[in-house]
């Protein structure tokens, strides 16, 4: 190894580094609701359950899988996760320096390693959950390199090699979350573009297609098989994706950005947080579809814009959608630094963009330096979201795990399926939460809510949000109420019920 390369090496240490210091503030970070959902369900599949069969949630099984894997492996608990998850960022942080490399060369590489270890890691980007857009990322990435050495290789096997790697890696990108299915749309668009604009064979064209479609099929082929197998097939289809369509509402009608879908203060966050970030890539991606306009940097303009795309088409936008999007902000803000170190643009706006990125640094310092220095890991939890319920969902379970056996069932009737998680305990309910935004899934949850009351099928019962009269009537039928806790919503002070099956003769 030359010297360079052991200075590079030196360099991309202390970037992971950094990241490693930057995320330890958020490792004990409780989990919230999705979290919850996909903890739930991994430890199901250890437990020989079905996803979507015996556990609803709306997300492919990727998830679920990776979930599994970890608590497999690692052992099911909220450090195992974070753990896991923060070694996932440096491998993400290491592939995005090689895509870097491909883009940008050694010191493009860097910055952009750099840049997405150091705002990767913001509090309300939530880029150090354990999400599906953070494990997301590492598929796209590897999907994105394939593709780029696809594009420099002379080697003909090798071309075809690589569009195979690219189509798997997007197929398994998308079996953790639907929408990277547009970066596989924005791939085969390139190709063909630069296909119709290059003299290749049709028989050359139609084998790129054909290994870019065939890998991107390897995954979904592999999980169809298994649920075909566990007699879920049609669960699969149609809670892990066909639902998803109604999701998906604004997309297909006029779209309305509201101040309630843009979840208010949390995007203003996000956007402080990120602004050098954003100050830097937005006019770099301008300048490449106006003024560079090389094919692998308008690849990344694709790229980046299938991404978005697949933000914006949700129905509302949470902080943890946008992560996918950070490596490519940060290659565009790397190659934007690049343009003015050399000297392409005048001195005056060099200057400006230099000044507004050091003032907009300082600003996101003093606002957000408690997240890494003086809050607790519960009390990131509460100014992130302003609420309790994350931190109440663990004191709970550890009540409810100390009041019964490990054969015992609790239902929870509200959003927080991480309290069967904590405890160890599982749920009545094929429905781990109330799924609001399809309405014939959430008659059928409330009706097998009902069932499991009228039934006494769970020892204990956690009402965690109001329920209709009847409901509620229902449960003070056949449970007492034993114990109360309450929290902050935005606020407003909520209380959780804890209620026991009558005759069990034991109060918390």
């Amino acid at each position: 190894m030359t010297k360079e390369k052991y200075r590079t090496v030196f360099i991309l240490g202390l970037i992971l580094l950094m990241q490693f210091v930057l995320r330890i503030p958020f490792l004990e970070e409780p989990l919230e609701g999705d979290e919850g959902v996909y903890a739930y369900i991994g430890q199901g599949l250890l437990r020989g359950e079905v996803p979507y069969r015996d556990s609803f949630d709306h997300k492919p099984p990727g998830i679920y899988f990776i979930y599994a894997g970890i608590f497999k492996i690692f052992g099911p608990s909220l450090p195992a996760l974070r753990r896991f998850t923060l070694f996932y960022t440096f491998l993400t942080t290491f592939l995005l320096f090689w895509v870097g490399f491909l883009l940008l060369g050694k010191t493009g590489a860097l910055l952009s390693a750099m840049l997405f270890a150091l705002f990767s890691s913001g509090p309300f980007l939530e880029g150090t959950s354990s999400n599906t857009e953070v494990f997301m990322n590492l598929p796209l990435l590897l999907a994105l390199l394939c593709f780029l050495l696809a594009e420099k290789s002379k080697s003909p096997i090798r071309i075809d090699i690589f569009y195979f790697l690219t189509g798997l890696f997007l197929g398994l990108a998308t079996m953790i979350k639907q929408v990277a299915f547009l970066n596989f749309l924005a791939v085969a668009a390139f190709l063909f573009f630069s296909f119709w604009l290059s003299k290749e064979s049709k028989q050359r064209k139609a084998l790129a297609f054909l290994y870019l479609s065939l890998g991107f099929l390897i995954f979904p082929f592999l999980f169809a098989a298994y649920f075909l197998a566990k007699g879920a097939f049609w669960d699969f289809v149609a809670k892990g994706f066909w639902v998803n369509f109604s999701y998906l509402k604004p997309f297909w009608g006029p779209i309305h950005i509201t101040w309630a879908r843009l979840n208010s203060y949390r995007i203003f966050y996000l956007i402080l947080e990120e602004s050098p970030l954003l100050l830097f890539s937005v006019p770099a991606a301008i300048y490449i579809l106006f003024r560079d306009r090389r094919p692998f940097l308008l690849l990344s303009i694709c790229w980046a814009g299938a991404i978005a795309a697949g933000i914006f088409i949700s129905r509302y936008l949470f902080g943890h959608y946008f992560v996918p999007l950070l490596p490519m902000l940060s290659i565009f803000s790397a190659y934007f630094i690049l343009k003015i170190q050399e000297g392409i643009f005048p001195e005056q706006v060099k200057r400006l963009f230099v000044g507004s990125a050091i003032i907009l640094g300082l600003i996101a310092i003093l606002v957000f330096h408690k997240f890494y220095l003086i809050y607790t890991p519960d009390q990131i939890s509460f100014a992130r979201y302003h609420l309790d319920n994350l931190t109440m969902a663990r004191e709970v379970a550890e009540i409810i795990k100390k009041r019964t056996t490990p054969e015992d069932k609790v239902l929870v009737l509200g959003e927080s399926p991480m309290i069967n998680f904590y405890a160890q305990r599982k749920s009545p309910a094929r429905y781990l939460y109330p799924p609001f935004h399809f309405p014939k899934l959430f008659e059928e949850a409330g009706r097998e809510a009902q069932k499991i009351i009228k039934e006494k099928k769970a020892k204990y019962i956690i009402l965690t949000r109001p329920v209709h009269h009847e409901l509620f009537s229902l449960l003070e039928k056949g449970y007492k109420l034993v114990g109360v806790k309450e929290g902050r919503y935005h606020g407003k002070i909520i209380k959780w019920g804890i209620f026991e099956r009558k005759g069990t003769g034991i109060t918390p």
